[in-house]
């Protein structure tokens, strides 16, 4: 697996963590995403036990950055409950890697939306792009 695609991944393991509480949902959603996304379970599971050996990398493009914000939404309402500490977080991390943040707020309430009510996610990522840019 590349260092990009374990940073992407040790960024939702981080997520799951933020509400300092990894439930059983939020653990099964990330393992589900790493399966969409072509990569072993053996693989995820030495992100999870092995953090420091992985490098934070920020996504380049604006389409790594949308799946990023839109995994995260996913690790976000696995669960079931959206903790202020979680949205606290994903602002936090937009701020950091998009340009206009003043659609931070935007982006977040459709992203959290847009998961909720289980929106295509090619249909998510478009419109995150456009808010992106």
């Amino acid at each position: 697996m590349d260092r990009k695609l374990q940073a992407h991944f040790l960024n939702l393991f981080s997520f799951a963590l933020a509400d300092a509480n990894v439930d059983v949902k939020e653990t099964e959603k990330l393992y589900e995403i790493a399966i969409d996304r072509g990569i072993e379970r053996n693989e995820l599971d030495y992100i999870i036990d092995n953090p420091h050996k992985v490098k934070f990398n920020i996504p380049s493009t604006e389409y790594d950055i949308a799946i990023q914000i839109l995994d995260i939404a996913k690790i976000i309402i696995a669960d079931g409950i959206i903790d202020i500490r979680e949205i606290i977080a994903l602002r936090d991390f937009l701020k950091r890697t998009i340009e206009n943040s003043k659609n931070v707020e935007e982006i977040t309430e459709l992203v959290i939306d847009s998961v909720k009510n289980q929106v295509k996610d090619e249909i998510i990522v478009n419109k995150l792009i456009n808010l992106i840019k």
